[in-house]
């Protein structure tokens, strides 16, 4: 038990004066008598020789880990399958503040140094330039002359590069991604409702 408990209160002492809350945690779950400002050099130096007020017990992370990576498998799916009841609502004059437009994409270019990424040029009335992240899903002919649903009022964003002036609907399932079409043709520009 001393082998694990002598490096910890060597570690309180040493953080003390910068993180003075988690030293004085460290040494409450170590059960040492003195804590804090009254824990001294010369507590360090009687090595192994003080015994714990009470035993080690498990105690809760000082500092919890970060998750950084992204989610990916089930929880990822199951995090994308939440319920109406969980998603935040919003309201209806909160949608009506998207600008969504028919759009026919009359060119698509691969971006070099990109893996997913594509510019595309939209015809919603005038032309736009749009970054999608379909490479992969479709090729760039298979875009060609294809009717999308288009948000048109995002803020501009660069992407590799290239300045994105709407994004391109699309739903993904575990057939991969499909962008949002009409079921007819229609007039580019068209306002969706």
């Amino acid at each position: 038990m001393f082998h694990i408990i002598e490096p910890l209160k060597v570690v309180a002492a040493l953080i003390w004066p910068f993180m003075p809350e988690s030293a004085e945690k460290i040494q409450d779950q170590l059960g040492l008598s003195r804590k804090g400002r009254d824990f001294v050099l010369e507590d360090l130096r009687a090595w192994g020789k003080e015994r714990p007020v009470k035993a080690m017990k498990m105690a809760p992370a000082l500092f919890p880990r970060i998750e950084t990576k992204k989610q990916e498998g089930p929880a990822k799916k199951e995090k994308e399958k939440m319920s109406e009841k969980e998603m935040p609502l919003i309201s209806f004059d909160e949608f009506q503040k998207m600008d969504l437009r028919i759009g026919t994409i009359i060119k698509a270019e691969a971006i070099h140094g990109s893996k997913k990424l594509i510019k595309l040029t939209v015809d919603i009335g005038e032309e736009r330039t749009v970054v999608a992240g379909l490479v992969g899903h479709y090729t760039e002919e298979d875009l060609l002359e294809k009717q999308v649903v288009l948000v048109t009022n995002l803020e501009p964003v660069k992407l590799m590069g290239v300045e994105s002036r709407g994004m391109v609907l699309a739903a993904e399932d575990e057939s991969g991604v499909h962008v949002l079409v009409p079921d007819v043709k229609t007039v580019p520009g068209s306002k969706v409702k």
